[in-house]
C-alpha cells in the first residue's frame, strides 16, 4: 500500500490510511482520532456532524461535507439542524479547515471523487419547509472543485436518492 491514502466511507463514519497512521472521524462528537498505535488524538471538525460523507482527495485531504447536527436541549428535547458546511481534513497536520459551503444543505447524499479530481454530490434529504412534513428529496447535484474549493451546480438527476452509496 505505500503511502498512499486509503479512505473506507460510511455515511456517518471515515476512516484514513496515511503512511501507516489511521485516522478516525466519527460523529456526532466533532472529534477526530489518530491511530498510530496506540491511539491518540488529532484535530476536531469546526461542526460536529453526522449522515456526512467524507472523500478522500488526490492530494490526500479527505473532504467532509453536509451532514445533519444534533443539539440536545433541556429537557430531552433536540435540535437537528442540516448543514451546508464542508471541511477539509488534512492528515499530515492533523487539521480540519472550513472550505466552500454546500448550495443545498442536504444529509444522507453521495460524494463520489471523479478522475479529474473533483468531487460529485447527488441527492440526499433535507427538512420539509413545511413544518411537520418530516424530510424531502433533494433532486439537485453539486460538484466540488478542490483547487478552487467551491461548490457549484451542476446536472440534475433524473431520480432522488438518499442513503445510497456510490462509487
Amino acid at each position: 500500500m505505500g503511502r498512499r491514502s486509503r479512505i473506507w466511507l460510511t455515511i456517518a463514519l471515515a476512516l484514513s490510511l496515511n503512511a501507516g497512521q489511521l485516522t478516525v472521524i466519527a460523529p456526532p462528537a466533532n472529534a477526530a482520532t489518530a491511530i498510530d498505535p496506540p491511539w491518540s488524538s488529532t484535530g476536531s471538525l469546526a461542526t460536529a456532524r453526522e449522515e456526512h460523507t467524507a472523500t478522500a482527495l488526490g492530494d490526500g485531504t479527505v473532504l467532509v461535507a453536509g451532514g445533519q447536527q444534533q443539539i440536545q436541549n433541556p429537557p430531552g428535547t433536540v435540535t437537528r439542524t442540516v448543514l451546508s458546511s464542508a471541511e477539509i481534513y488534512d492528515p499530515a497536520a492533523g487539521t480540519f479547515a472550513a472550505t466552500g459551503a454546500l448550495m443545498d444543505p442536504r444529509r444522507q447524499h453521495t460524494a463520489t471523487l471523479l478522475p479529474n479530481g473533483k468531487v460529485l454530490i447527488v441527492g440526499g434529504v433535507t427538512p420539509s419547509v413545511t413544518p411537520g412534513n418530516g424530510d424531502v428529496s433533494i433532486t439537485t447535484a453539486e460538484l466540488y472543485d478542490p483547487v478552487t474549493r467551491t461548490f457549484m451546480a451542476t446536472g440534475t438527476p433524473t431520480l432522488s436518492n438518499s442513503a445510497r452509496t456510490a462509487t
